[in-house]
């Protein structure tokens, strides 16, 4: 087998190794920082975080998704109740006398049509008997597979 088209899995010593560089790295940027930040008062420390730009761009991205959901939120609900110049220009004048006669339905939606209720046994009253349970006795039971 070809080591080079087929890389070995990375060993427990190169990733200690490598843990061991970049922890190394982090450690030489928390002392340089803490060597630019001795000797100096509070006040200075936080005037060099409040210049730092990722600061500032982080205060103008927040001011410029407030201002945008504010706009998205005022100009909808005052201009609620106008009509939309496009949709009043662009409807037609129908006269009442030329205007198409609709034939009345015999049914409302609502209600179903005649004979359905008494088709479907709605209102329909069956007798069973109390002492018999129909799960329970009976041939072709659903639950007899079961037990």
């Amino acid at each position: 087998m070809n080591s080079k088209s087929n890389p070995p899995l990375a060993s427990t010593r190169a990733e200690l190794r490598n843990l061991r560089n970049n922890s190394q790295a982090t450690i030489d940027e928390l002392r340089a920082f803490l060597a630019e930040m001795k000797g100096r008062s509070p006040q200075e420390m936080l005037g060099m975080v409040a210049g730092n730009r990722l600061f500032r761009a982080t205060l103008h991205s927040c001011a410029l998704v407030l201002a945008i959901i504010a706009v998205g939120t005022v100009v909808p609900y005052l201009n609620r109740g106008e009509p939309k110049p496009a949709a009043v220009a662009n409807k037609p004048a129908v006269e009442p006398e030329t205007a198409p006669e609709v034939p009345e339905k015999t049914a409302k939606p609502d209600e179903p049509a005649p004979g359905a209720i008494e088709t479907l046994g709605v209102g329909e009253e069956k007798q069973a008997p109390r002492d018999v349970n129909p799960l329970e006795t009976g041939t072709g039971g659903f639950l007899d597979e079961l037990e």
